[in-house]
Formats: structure tokens, sequence, C-alpha cells
């Protein structure tokens, strides 16, 4: 697995290609996607993945969480 981080202006953008060779980019979650977000950790929780949730997020909740990551700035090493 091949991992690169790509540094923009303040924001880390890292990334890996996946097994089946699609490129795959982590990036800081976006106020824009907040409905995808919310309904993406909604379905994992449904289908009881293996993540830190166990029961569905309101989007106040979500609100509130993206807010708290949002304060925090990724800065180049």
């Amino acid at each position: 697995m091949l991992f690169s981080t790509v540094y923009e202006g303040w924001k880390n953008y890292s990334g890996f290609s996946a097994r089946d060779s699609r490129e795959v980019v982590l990036r800081t979650p976006k106020w824009e996607g907040l409905d995808c977000l919310l309904e993406l950790v909604n379905s994992l929780v449904e289908e009881r993945a293996d993540i830190a949730r166990t029961k569905k997020v309101s989007k106040e909740e979500e609100i509130d969480w993206l807010s708290r990551v949002k304060r925090f700035t990724w800065l180049p090493r």
C-alpha cells in the first residue's frame, strides 16, 4: 500500500491506493458534507460496524462533533 501526504496551504490531505487500485483520499471534513457524513455514520451504526459509535447520531450531535474537529489545524511537519 502506497501512502502519501500532500500539504495544501494549512490543510493536510493523505491518501493511498486501495487493493482494487482506486485512489483513496483522507481529508478534514467540510461543513458542506455534514449531511453525507451523518448518513454514513448512521448507516455504519445500523450495520454494527466496528466504529466508536453504537447509537445513531442526531444532526445536532454531528454539528457539535464537526465544530470540535474543525478547531484543530493540521500543520506541515
